[in-house]
């Protein structure tokens, strides 16, 4: 169970100038039970023929999650003119952790900034948005499966699942968008 609630206001500082803020409250509750080890029992003849076969686990473990975290976002929006948006903003947010069996991973934390431009040219048939961005990860949550992982023996026979924390991790970017419009009916991206 998540629960999050979430609000944002933007105020027009100057006609031009419009500073934005926003902040997140996310409450998660997980609880699951875990079935660890046991046997696969044989099947009776009868069974068989149905395809039922029953399972004895060795241990049964019940796990509980419970995690609260504020996220938020500041920004600043520039508008010169009608054609023309500058912008900057800087956010933190949260990936839940959780539990699978005994496997605790920690939540994940997000911190970016992104700034950029966004103009429409030529009379709207030219549109040019160029963003740089940064984020920084916390406890960057990842699954990986396969070959490369040991498997359990008792389960050799199924793919091995993987959920890992690494910190830190980033990544860094540019993004450029362009959009014309040269004649009616007509759009290149």
């Amino acid at each position: 169970r998540s629960v999050a609630g979430y609000g944002q206001v933007e105020v027009h500082v100057l006609p031009v100038l419009d500073l934005v803020g926003g902040v997140r409250y996310t409450n998660d509750h997980k609880t699951g039970t875990s079935y660890i080890g046991g046997t696969w029992n044989p099947a009776t003849p009868g069974d068989r023929v149905n395809g039922f076969m029953s399972y004895t686990p060795a241990q049964i473990q019940t796990f509980v999650y419970d995690d609260s975290q504020w996220s938020y976002m500041l920004g600043i929006n520039y508008k010169p003119n009608d054609d023309t948006l500058l912008y900057a903003k800087y956010s933190r947010s949260y990936v839940s952790g959780g539990q699978i069996s005994t496997l605790t991973w920690k939540p994940e934390f997000a911190k970016s900034w992104e700034a950029g431009v966004k103009t429409t040219l030529l009379d709207g048939k030219l549109r040019a948005n160029l963003s740089v961005f940064s984020v920084t990860y916390e406890n960057l949550q990842f699954a990986n499966a396969g070959s490369a992982f040991p498997t359990v023996p008792a389960l050799s026979s199924l793919p091995t699942l993987v959920v890992g924390s690494r910190s830190p991790a980033r990544a860094r970017g540019l993004e450029m968008e362009l959009t014309a419009a040269p004649t009616r009916g007509l759009t290149m991206g």
